[in-house]
């Protein structure tokens, strides 16, 4: 109940917003290296954050993509929230929402067919 307060893990998240775009960057350096690089070499150190339910919907979308519309559920969202963001999390899920989109249409053409 009071693991909270006992310090297991001192990571911090530094955040950087972009003042021309508004977007927001997660840094893979401390905030003191950060103040020390040039502006030409900072773009190699920000990345683009991804939302744990973007990270989880991609991999439920490409475990159950084998299932017709049930992993279309959580691969479509995934598809939709990293759409624009590069990154493993972007090509799993786009890979499970192909995946599933196949799975759950080509049961219904074979099906519409057959009649």
């Amino acid at each position: 109940m009071l693991l909270h307060l006992i310090p297991l893990f001192r990571w911090s998240n530094v955040l950087v917003q972009c003042q021309s775009c508004e977007r927001e960057f997660l840094a893979k350096c401390s905030l003191s290296e950060l103040r020390s690089v040039s502006p030409l070499t900072l773009q190699h150190l920000l990345v683009k954050r991804v939302s744990f339910v973007a990270k989880a919907c991609a991999v439920l979308g490409l475990l159950l993509c084998w299932a017709p519309l049930i992993g279309m559920i959580p691969s479509t969202i995934a598809f939709i929230m990293t759409r624009r963001q590069p990154g493993w999390v972007a090509k799993v899920s786009v890979i499970g929402f192909f995946i599933s989109i196949v799975t759950t249409v080509v049961p219904l053409a074979a099906q519409f067919f057959v009649r």
